[in-house]
């Protein structure tokens, strides 16, 4: 049995039990492991030895090692059973929930995928996640009455970071999720454009000044009404499914609620 994070399963195990109205992205995991299978292979025996060097360093205090890490993890190559075995199952799963498949476009894509999925690996923060000043819209509602949500607080970041559609590469693992231990941000989620003549493998989210004096969420009350209200119900829904509280992550995009990430609540 292949083992991947939790966020991965826990959120295969929502779909076909969540409403139809809470959508659940399409998306495709490596399995753990695959990284260490391909650090061992022949063909990164060089990458290998250098990154015990550099851990070597890195415990003897050298924290300039770190950057070298990235630069030297970003040097693997993908074994041609990674590309000939494990890629094309992971390729038809993508094909049918009609999600694109890089490698469908050459070898080239293939390589700017490849490209992505060691960025991840590296690790430098999450993306569209800017510490501007400010706050998100906040609310409360009550689980007897999940039609009433009250707001506590409106929006006010002045800048949003927006990135046109892609293929977002994202670490199952995340260091929250370790008992006694604040990790959050050791992953990047890398984010790679799905048009074929795209000429850069990693998109820069684009940083555009917020006008809420337009946002229907501000200024139609009944639209914003109907959104609280769903993340709500979908909340309790997918708490009775798991029998517990729940750290639920989502988006809502044209007034469809989308769950991306969900984890007991500790």
């Amino acid at each position: 049995m292949q083992k991947v994070g939790a966020k991965s399963r826990n959120i295969a195990h929502l779909k076909g039990k969540v409403p139809s109205w809470v959508n659940i992205p399409t998306s495709v995991a490596f399995p753990f492991g695959v990284f260490e299978t391909v650090l061992s292979d022949d063909l990164n025996q060089v990458v290998a030895d250098n990154l015990q060097i550099l851990k070597r360093k890195l415990h003897d205090g050298d924290f300039c090692a770190l950057g070298e890490i990235r630069s030297t993890v970003l040097e693997l190559s993908a074994p041609p059973q990674l590309i000939f075995f494990f890629v094309p199952q992971r390729a038809k799963k993508m094909q049918r929930s009609g999600m694109p498949w890089p490698g469908d476009e050459g070898s080239q894509r293939w390589e700017q995928a490849w490209t992505a999925i060691k960025k991840v690996v590296m690790g430098l923060g999450e993306t569209l996640v800017g510490a501007y000043p400010g706050r998100a819209l906040s609310f409360i509602c009550k689980k007897n009455d999940l039609d009433a949500p009250q707001v506590l607080g409106y929006p006010s970041k002045p800048v949003g970071l927006f990135i046109r559609p892609s293929i977002i590469f994202r670490s199952d693992s995340n260091g929250e999720d370790l008992e006694g231990y604040a990790g959050a941000g050791l992953y990047d989620s890398g984010t790679m454009s799905v048009e074929y003549n795209a000429l850069f493998l990693l998109i820069e989210e684009e940083k555009v000044i917020i006008d809420y004096s337009s946002d229907p969420l501000i200024v139609d009350g009944e639209f914003r009404h109907s959104i609280l209200s769903s993340i709500a119900w979908a909340g309790s829904a997918i708490e009775d499914i798991y029998g517990s509280a729940q750290d639920i992550e989502g988006v809502v995009k044209d007034g469809k609620i989308y769950v991306v990430q969900t984890r007991p609540q500790m």
